[in-house]
């Protein structure tokens, strides 16, 4: 009889540490999932986005991967059951409501897509609401067609079968409408790149102020680096 019990009481404590451990590997698959799942849902926030910006979205579109026979997220297959994400967009600058309460609607401070995404994974599902709003950049424009950021730049100019040119040129070459940018700009004294240039390579150097076309150029920011 101690016997038996005693092998009774072992047999209920290894089905009780198994208990334990799929407890746990289901717990741990759920948190997977759910990480998972917010990452899809934020993925087609930002999917709208590059999509409005390209012009290949409607204001009021939506988005479904679950049949749109693409592999989305990379893995090699196509609308298999991580893919059940989808995403609905409202425009609040054309919905006739006063949505941020200023007694007004559709104002131009409501130029604003509402995304809201959901994606299920296993029965796990999360939703997230973005907002999109256009904007213009305001990057500043380029002073020459090469920018040397380093005021000590050593440049080295080969042969004399080169050319920097600061003109404006279409993609096909023909001359552009803006006018024309300083070859090289340089962070420093133009005599830096000036005097890394044999007297055969002078010309080469084109642009604005004549050839050579060297100038300096201060960006705007010291952490800025900007070109053509």
């Amino acid at each position: 009889m101690f016997l038996l019990l005693s092998v009774v009481v072992l047999a209920g404590g290894v089905a009780g540490l198994l208990s334990l451990e799929r407890a746990r590997e289901s717990r741990v698959l759920e948190e997977e999932r759910a990480k998972r799942t917010l990452q899809l849902a934020e993925s087609t926030v930002d999917q709208a986005a590059v999509l409005l910006s390209a012009g290949t979205l409607g204001e009021n579109g939506s988005i479904d991967w679950s049949g749109d026979d693409a592999d989305n997220d990379g893995d090699g297959l196509v609308d298999e059951g991580d893919e059940e994400v989808s995403a609905a967009l409202l425009s609040w600058h054309t919905d006739g409501a006063d949505n941020d309460g200023d007694g007004q609607v559709d104002e131009n401070d409501e130029a604003v897509v509402r995304v809201s995404s959901n994606a299920v994974i296993g029965g796990v599902a999360r939703r997230v609401t973005g907002w999109l709003q256009r904007s213009a950049a305001t990057l500043p424009a380029p002073e020459a067609a090469i920018y040397l950021n380093d005021p000590n730049a050593i440049t080295t100019f080969q042969g004399n079968a080169f050319q920097v040119d600061g003109a404006d040129r279409n993609l096909d070459g023909t001359p552009g409408p803006n006018p024309a940018l300083y070859g090289i700009a340089i962070n420093g004294s133009p005599l830096q790149v000036i005097l890394q240039l044999s007297a055969q390579q002078l010309d080469n150097v084109k642009g604005t102020g004549g050839w050579p076309s060297v100038a300096t150029s201060t960006p705007p920011d010291p952490g800025f680096i900007y070109g053509a």
